[in-house]
């Protein structure tokens, strides 16, 4: 059991003065959750400052806790951006709890840590040299030129038709059941059905009992090549984790005598096999050792875990408290968001303590002032700084979202189907995000942070671009028979050659990192293009082969890239500036005013949007249990979309929709205005 001690008001006076400003207290509410050191959950509500008392819960232990000597303390979050956020505003206070036997860090980085790493090494002898799905893609797709021993010809032939036929080279799973492992679709969906492609051709004749099950064979050795490879995609690490933990039963006891405290934050995003892991560690039988809170709110997920309604995901325990308390919302932001929360029982009530009367408004449109929607939500707001219900200083964050933004092709081009894009033409959906892998040479210098003053982007897109080359020309390290890895490639440089040759590496790495900093891309994409195929040589490989991702056209735009200080995904009205995102990237984030868009989502029996959907709800009524999939969805998007604002919260809904399903809304909680 951990440590047996009481958190006391002086504790929590101590933590008010690190994380609160200066006169001010918890409530009620929040004292009891930072005094609750039992297993519980906590259900807390949009902006009820709940990030900021788990960060007073984890000052307080570290004073209790005289760390090494005793359990450690489990903080698991669902996003690196929430883990730096505990790092950056108690890390300075408490860098015990950031140190040996303590772990702050995401789940996928727990289960990497504690589950798949170990588990890789003792089966393998190393560790993998990646974990993360573009390099995984890569090599999975390469697959038409894979021969594995003990398959026939024919065989291989048949599983790599199946492969191409189906597309999922890269995107099936392994999975373990009853003892056997078996490929899936996904990580969280049933068996891959394996069958000849192409069913509804004439002469058709499907393959038989066998030959699907050499297919499944051929299908598995090949995930587990790929393995051997030390080439995990992050689902891998899932699939190595349920494996450690059947076959290795003392793995709860030994990570629950570890850790005394286990908190985790945002459990409403987890997927099911993320909610999974957590739970066949630390809850069940023998979990007397472990304290284990879970944090959440139920009716925001809509990352994972039961955004896909009818999939099980997080269910708080009986023993559950609650913020209900929102610092965030006012009130009649939060009186008219309560009854979309159908995860909560009837008496459920949002409090909001935020001090603002503005009433929510609904903004009218119809298909001749689409585009005039942003600029009519900006006006309301230039009203309300005008006459004060905005207050000068508060945080000047305007935000306009929906749910759907942008698709390339909309399969029944008859059909009105309305997305943020029509309201906001030069709406551009992000495409590069963390992109390990590009398609050439060109990409890889192009797609560089130029704002890395440090050089290291460069350097490592100019030494993940050698690596690229290496294994296109079938190379692999001498010293593993693995792929080089940027670190390997330095090491190998350093260790196995002449020092002069390491030398001049680095002196070669320096002047290409500086020119690619300093826009000379050009100039170090035709020195490169000289210098890789001799790379290759001189490990023995086939140069011809990476032909094509030396010679080839850029195809990452620059307007495809982060700009900072060119943001497409703005709008400016004199000196109102409006951010435009989705639904799903606003999420957590807090605005001085939001406008939400309503947009399409599939048809279901003539409704798409959100005012078809959800009238009831628009007009106080509580959402039914047993509401359909699609209505519980559009439910948490409002939820979450409605919760963002401190002061004004616009929804746009079109004239039609609105005469139809919204006409007779209170007018005491809602003000009606025309674009």
């Amino acid at each position: 059991m951990p440590a047996e001690f009481q958190i006391s008001d002086d504790d929590i006076a101590f933590a008010e003065s690190a994380l609160l400003p200066t006169g001010a207290n918890f409530d009620e509410e929040r004292r009891r959750f930072i005094k609750c050191l039992d297993t519980a959950d906590l259900q807390a509500v949009p902006g009820s400052g709940k990030t900021t008392a788990l960060l007073a819960k984890l000052l307080v232990l570290e004073r209790h806790l005289s760390f090494p000597d005793c359990q450690g303390v489990l903080v698991i979050s669902h996003t690196n951006a929430a883990v730096n956020e505990i790092r950056g505003r108690i890390g300075g206070i408490c860098p015990k709890l950031f140190a040996y036997p303590n772990f702050v860090g995401t789940i996928q980085s727990f289960v990497d840590t504690f589950l798949a790493i170990p588990f890789f090494v003792n089966t393998f002898g190393f560790r993998p040299s990646h974990i993360d799905n573009d390099s995984y893609r890569f090599r999975a797709d390469q697959f038409q030129r894979v021969f594995l021993a003990g398959y026939s010809q024919v065989e291989q032939n048949r599983a790599k038709y199946f492969l191409a036929s189906n597309k999922c080279g890269s995107s099936f799973r392994l999975s373990l059941e009853n003892g056997q492992v078996v490929p899936v679709e996904n990580i969280s969906a049933g068996h891959l059905k394996i069958q000849k492609p192409r069913p509804n051709s004439k002469n058709y004749i499907n393959w038989d009992e066998n030959e699907k099950e050499r297919v499944a064979s051929w299908l598995i050795d090949y995930k587990k090549r790929i393995m051997r490879d030390g080439i995990l995609c992050y689902d891998d690490a899932y699939f190595l984790a349920k494996l450690a933990l059947d076959r290795w039963n003392m793995i709860p006891g030994l990570l629950q005598n570890r850790f005394g405290f286990v908190f985790v934050d945002e459990m409403q995003d987890m997927a099911p096999h993320q909610y999974r892991v957590i739970e066949d560690v630390f809850s069940g039988e023998t979990q007397a050792n472990t304290v284990l809170q879970r944090i959440g709110d139920s009716d925001q997920a809509i990352f994972g875990g039961k955004n896909i309604v009818d999939i099980a995901g997080w269910n708080p325990r009986r023993e559950t408290m609650s913020l209900s308390n929102s610092l965030r919302l006012a009130p009649p932001i939060a009186k008219i968001l309560a009854p979309f929360a159908y995860e909560r029982d009837e008496a459920f009530e949002l409090t909001g303590l935020q001090a603002s009367e503005i009433l929510p408004h609904l903004l009218l449109f119809d298909d001749d002032s689409v585009g005039l929607v942003v600029e009519r939500y900006a006006e309301l707001i230039a009203r309300f700084r005008l006459d004060g219900s905005i207050p000068a200083n508060a945080p000047m964050r305007f935000m306009a979202v929906a749910w759907n933004s942008v698709w390339n092709e909309d399969p029944n081009p008859a059909e009105r189907k309305r997305r943020l894009i029509d309201f906001c033409p030069s709406f551009q959906r992000p495409v590069l995000g963390k992109q390990e892998e590009f398609e050439t040479l060109a990409d890889y210098l192009y797609g560089i942070d130029t704002d890395d003053k440090t050089l290291r982007s460069a350097r490592n897109s100019i030494l993940r671009a050698a690596c690229r080359v290496l294994r296109l020309g079938e190379v692999v390290d001498p010293r593993s028979d693995r792929p080089f890895t940027p670190t390997s490639l330095v090491s190998y440089s350093r260790f196995e050659g002449p020092e002069k040759n390491y030398n001049r590496i680095n002196r070669a790495l320096l002047k290409w990192s500086l020119n690619l900093v300093a826009g000379k891309i050009e100039v170090t994409l035709h020195a490169l293009q000289k210098v890789l195929p001799k790379l290759v040589n001189y490990f023995g490989g086939t140069p011809a082969i990476a032909a094509g991702f030396l010679t080839g056209e850029q195809t990452i735009m620059s307007e495809d890239r982060p700009d900072k200080d060119k943001n497409s995904n703005s709008l400016t009205f004199g000196d109102i500036q409006i951010g435009l995102g989705t639904v799903h990237s606003v999420k957590g984030q807090t605005h001085t005013a939001t406008l939400y868009i309503e947009s399409a989502y599939y048809n279901d029996g003539g409704k798409m949007y959100e005012s078809q959907r959800l009238a009831g709800q628009f007009k106080g009524e509580r959402l039914r249990s047993n509401a359909g999939k699609r209505v519980k969805e559009s439910a948490k998007m409002i939820y979450v979309g409605f919760s963002r604002p401190t002061h004004l919260l616009v929804f746009a809904v079109h004239k039609e929709n609105f005469d139809s399903h919204l006409s007779d809304i209170d007018a005491t909680r809602w003000e009606v205005v025309h674009a």
